[in-house]
């Protein structure tokens, strides 16, 4: 893994073998962020638009139906919780971007 910067206490790597392929979608990155030598979030970034429906489909054939789901200034928000971690899914029209956001619920423990 290569280390691309640091912010707010995070170190953030990404890996240049990483598949970026995720069901009929493409990502543009994963990045992959750590807290004390702790990995606490993974960033998934995609296209909007086609491919980001195919991320976004992709993630409720393996989690299932998202737990919660809202809209933020516009952008469709879906949130999938488990005991350990919490996905959250963006869908950006006017960034166009697709970001999904996989966090630690056991952060600092």
């Amino acid at each position: 893994m290569i280390l691309t910067s640091t912010s707010d206490g995070q170190q953030l790597y990404e890996r240049a073998s990483d598949n970026l392929t995720m069901g009929k979608g493409t990502l543009k990155s994963i990045i992959y962020c750590f807290e004390k030598g702790v990995l606490v979030d993974i960033h998934l970034k995609a296209a909007a638009g086609a491919n980001g429906k195919a991320i976004s489909e992709e993630i409720t054939s393996v989690q299932g139906a998202p737990t919660q789901q809202t809209t933020i200034m516009g952008s469709p928000v879906r949130y999938w919780r488990t005991p350990a971690m919490l996905l959250t899914y963006v869908e950006g029209p006017q960034i166009r971007v697709s970001y999904a956001l996989f966090s630690s619920l056991k952060k600092g423990s």
